[in-house]
């Protein structure tokens, strides 16, 4: 009798990419605020996820870190992309606060690392209010 055909091994599911963390940049601007803009989120599907998720690199496959309901206040610090995708600055909860640091001129260019929480949105979730 013939040996039966070995079954050949199943290929391996690939693993999916891992988008390395991107820290959101501040300052450097002189005399401006470190972080320039403010804004809030808007515009959100009332009918889709009605949040918008705060990611760790301007990436849609990046970590997901937080999300923000429509109305939070953010610090917008940093535009890639022609602003498809803006980095920012917040108190949790969504909203503006003087502890974040980010509200007078800090010289030097340097990732954020302050005690608020930062994070890369989609830009057309956000509206410009101040700056």
């Amino acid at each position: 009798p013939e040996a039966p055909t070995p079954t050949p091994a199943p290929t391996p599911l690939r693993e999916p990419a891992i988008i390395p963390e991107r820290p959101v940049q501040i300052g450097g601007t002189g005399e401006l605020d470190a972080c320039r803009h403010a804004g809030k989120v808007a515009n959100l599907d009332p009918q889709g996820d009605n949040f918008l998720a705060l990611r760790a690199a301007p990436n849609e496959a990046a970590e997901e870190k937080d999300r923000l309901t429509a109305g939070a206040t953010v610090y917008m610090c940093e535009r890639l992309r022609n602003g498809a995708w803006i980095g920012i600055v917040y108190e949790a909860g969504g909203s503006l606060g003087a502890g974040c640091g980010v509200a007078s001129p800090i010289d030097q260019r340097q990732n954020y690392a302050g005690i608020c929480r930062s994070g890369w949105v989609s830009g057309q979730y956000i509206q410009l209010v101040a700056g």
